[in-house]
């Protein structure tokens, strides 16, 4: 795998980490009742599925490391 696409790999695995950071900030904002329910689900699930699609992306490049894509 060459550096740039450890690189890239490497800040999809940073965007995963903000999303978790900031659905902890949706949780305090809903605790401290600044948000409704409704809202803190909704942008809870949206980044629950966004990780999901990050982890994914993650998984589908780091398997190149072996020169071929693992599962395919």
């Amino acid at each position: 795998m060459n550096n740039q696409t450890r690189q890239f790999i490497r800040y999809r695995e940073i965007a995963k980490g903000s999303g978790g950071e900031l659905r902890s900030q949706f949780f305090l904002l809903f605790k401290a009742g600044k948000i409704e329910e409704y809202s803190y689900q909704a942008y809870y699930q949206d980044l629950i599925h966004l990780s999901g699609e990050l982890k994914g992306l993650i998984k589908y490049l780091k398997g190149f490391e072996g020169g071929g894509v693992k599962g395919a």
